[in-house]
């Protein structure tokens, strides 16, 4: 939490000055915002490339930094994430090209330096030192943003009781004697925020594994598990959290991650999975396969369980 609180203002440093050189049309970010556009979020305004800007950098470094990233530098990072974590990679480099580097050096700077302090130790432990890191963040960084995208964290304990509901409808209603694990059950978080219930989902369906199969079946279990879980988010922040913990989770239990890591993807659960998709050039593929294979899942994979909380917006009722 001390974490998310020392981040926040200098997160919200760099999503000011990004905003301040959009009003200058001959910006090198005017041309990255655009191209982000085209990428992921057609409709995004400038307001909300500046916070994505701002939170991709921001959760990038410290996403590089957890892999062991030493020193921290920019080009460290992306080598770093470059393993396991492609989007993140490819947009920390195309987002801190040499112009665009220019033009935020100060508050980029400050970010590298305090995230360069963070020791390794503060990423792993006996519990997960992710699990309310986003919520803490975003409270901090933005609260009116943490209430539009409701962004607030649902307890375990709900998520376990909801995954031990769904797995009863598979065993006794659908036939699927191993519910989650059971060989034909894709499930779908559309609004998968930090990975909560996905990580629910891997926890439950592994001890049941476990329990009828044994300890040796695990690692294999895990492994085609892991193609069948699918996430989708709209925030850069958890998004970065989901695809690190869920890839770690499955590791933990000697998956082997399908090709090209996990199927999170940040994209916008509601775009029609008809949307016109654009060529790009090579260097910015990486990107644009995101919501290229976010559409494809949406058109083609016959998803049996969707679970999750989506967030919601409050609305008065229309007069009368």
């Amino acid at each position: 939490k001390g974490l998310a609180a020392l981040l926040a203002p200098l997160c919200r440093l760099l999503r000011d000055e990004v905003a301040d050189a959009l009003a200058d049309p001959s910006s090198s970010l005017v041309h990255l915002a655009r191209d982000w556009r085209q990428l992921l979020f057609p409709d995004a305004s400038d307001e909300q490339f500046a916070d994505a800007y701002a939170q991709t950098v921001t959760f990038a470094l410290l996403l590089g930094r957890s892999e062991g990233a030493d020193p921290l530098t920019v080009d460290n990072a992306v080598a770093k994430l470059g393993i396991q974590h492609s989007l993140l990679s490819r947009a920390l480099q195309v987002l801190t090209d040499l112009k665009a580097r220019q033009e935020i050096a100060a508050p980029l700077d400050l970010l590298l330096r305090v995230i360069a302090a963070v020791p390794p130790v503060a990423f792993v432990g006996p519990q997960d030192p992710w699990l309310y890191f986003y919520e803490d963040f975003l409270a901090a960084y933005d609260p009116d943003l943490r209430k539009d995208a409701g962004a607030y964290y649902t307890p375990v304990e709900v998520v376990h009781a909801q995954v031990r509901l769904i797995d009863h409808l598979l065993t006794q209603r659908l036939g699927k004697p191993l519910g989650f694990a059971d060989d034909d059950v894709v499930t779908l978080d559309p609004a998968v925020g930090t990975g909560t219930y996905l990580l629910g989902v891997i926890e439950h369906a592994l001890g049941r594994v476990e329990a009828e199969q044994g300890e040796g079946a695990v690692p294999g279990q895990a492994t085609a598990l892991g193609r069948r879980l699918y996430g989708f988010e709209l925030m850069v922040g958890p998004y970065a959290v989901a695809e690190l913990r869920v890839s770690r989770a499955l590791q933990d239990r000697g998956a082997l991650l399908p090709r090209g890591g996990t199927h999170i993807y940040l994209a916008d659960t509601l775009e029609s999975p008809n949307a016109a998709q654009q060529r790009m050039p090579f260097f910015l593929e990486p990107i644009a396969e995101q919501r290229k294979r976010a559409l494809k899942v949406k058109r083609d994979v016959p998803v049996i369980v969707c679970l999750g909380n989506p967030p919601y917006d409050r609305h008065e009722a229309a007069a009368v």
